[in-house]
C-alpha cells in the first residue's frame, strides 16, 4: 500500500519487466511502476496447549466473541501490515461494519484487564501466543513460520473461509505482497531494470517460498514446500485503491486507538 502511494506522489517510474508476464494483474500497478510479488497472508496463530480444538477460531468476529475476552489481541493497526489489513477491511466490509469492529478493538484494550489485547507488532504478538500468554491472535505468515522454526506450539488458521451468516462468498485471507519498483531519475536505470527481472523471476519466488520467512507464490505454478498454502479463498481487494487511501485511514485509526479514555 505505500508502494502504491509512492507511485501516486509521483516518485515511482514506469518499467513493465518481461518477468512479471505470469503475475495476476490485481498485484501488478497498470502503469507498470511497481509490481507485486512472494505475497505473506494474514493468520489467525493459535496456541495448540491453550486451544487444543484450534478450528473452533474461524475469524475476524472471533476477536470479539466473549469466550476469548482478554485472551487474543492483535497488532495496534497504524503500521505495516495491519494497517493494511485495517484499510482492506473499510473495503471489502463498508464504512460502517469496518468502523465497529475496529473501535470495539480500539475501546476493548482500556478495559481492566483489556478485554482485547493490543499490541506494538504481530513479532510481540507472535510471542505472545507461543509462550501461552495469549490464547490466539492475528499475525502474518512469516511470523507464524518463525514461531514454528522456535518450537512453539502453534497452529496457523487461515481466516474467514466460510460465508458469514447472510453471505454467500467468504471475506477470505487478506494477501499482502512484497512489492519492487524503481525510483523516478534513479541514477542507473539499466541496472534497476536488470534487478526487477531477477526479482520478479519465478526462480527467486520459489527460494522465497523455500525461505524461513515462507512467501506465498502469486503464480500458481511456482513450486513450493507442503507447508506453504496454495488454495485458499483470498480477500478481494483493489490494491491501488488501497494504497490511495491507506494515509487518510491512518488518521482515522489514529483517532482511534489513541484516544485516552
Amino acid at each position: 500500500a505505500q508502494t502504491v502511494r509512492l507511485a501516486e506522489q509521483g516518485l515511482l517510474q514506469a518499467y513493465d519487466s518481461p518477468s512479471a508476464a505470469g503475475i495476476p494483474a490485481k498485484f501488478r500497478d497498470p502503469d507498470h511502476r511497481w509490481t507485486g510479488f512472494a505475497a505473506r497472508a494474514r493468520v489467525l496463530i493459535v496456541n495448540t496447549e491453550l486451544v487444543p480444538d484450534a478450528s473452533s477460531i474461524r475469524g475476524m468476529d472471533d476477536l470479539l466473541d466473549d469466550r476469548w475476552a482478554g485472551k487474543a489481541g492483535i497488532a495496534r493497526p497504524l503500521t505495516g501490515t495491519t494497517l493494511t489489513h485495517a484499510t482492506a477491511l473499510f473495503q471489502v466490509l463498508g464504512e460502517d461494519r469496518a468502523s465497529r469492529w475496529l473501535q470495539a478493538i480500539a475501546d476493548g484494550q482500556h478495559s481492566t484487564p483489556p478485554r482485547v489485547n493490543v499490541v506494538q507488532s504481530n513479532g510481540q504478538l507472535m510471542k505472545l501466543v507461543g509462550t501461552g500468554a495469549l490464547a490466539w491472535g492475528w499475525t502474518d505468515t512469516d511470523d507464524f513460520r518463525v514461531a514454528q522454526l522456535k518450537g512453539y506450539p502453534v497452529q496457523a488458521i487461515l481466516p474467514d473461509q466460510e460465508p458469514a451468516p447472510g453471505e454467500t462468498q467468504p471475506l477470505g485471507t487478506l494477501l499482502i505482497p512484497n512489492t519492487v519498483a524503481i525510483l523516478k531519475d534513479a541514477p542507473h536505470p539499466a541496472a534497476a531494470q536488470r534487478f526487477v527481472d531477477w526479482v520478479l523471476s519465478p526462480k527467486v519466488e520459489q527460494r522465497l517460498a523455500e525461505a524461513r520467512s515462507a512467501q506465498i507464490p502469486v503464480r500458481d505454478n511456482v513450486p513450493r514446500p507442503d507447508h506453504v498454502r496454495a488454495e485458499f479463498a483470498t480477500m478481494d481487494v483493489d490494491y491501488v485503491e488501497l494504497g490511495r487511501r491507506i494515509a487518510e485511514r491512518t488518521q482515522t485509526l489514529k483517532e482511534m486507538f489513541l484516544a485516552t479514555e
